[in-house]
């Protein structure tokens, strides 16, 4: 009912860290892409290494922005 509002505002964001919390978890990391149905957020861990994680967008529960450390 809501996921076309709730990934136009997801989309405003792209390029932010963000924290997604799904029923099966949560994925952390920077927000690259968003289409209707679906959200891509890159994992970056140390090392040279990302992992795309791709998360459907009626399956997130809510997604928080954490604050850049000040």
């Amino acid at each position: 009912m809501f996921e076309n509002t709730f990934a136009a505002e997801l989309a405003t964001r792209i390029g932010t860290t963000v924290e997604v919390f799904t029923d099966n978890g949560m994925t952390d990391g920077i927000l690259s892409n968003v289409t209707p149905d679906l959200v891509l957020v890159i994992e970056v861990t140390t090392g040279y290494e990302n992992e795309k994680v791709y998360v459907s967008v009626d399956a997130i529960n809510y997604a928080r922005f954490p604050a850049a450390a000040v």
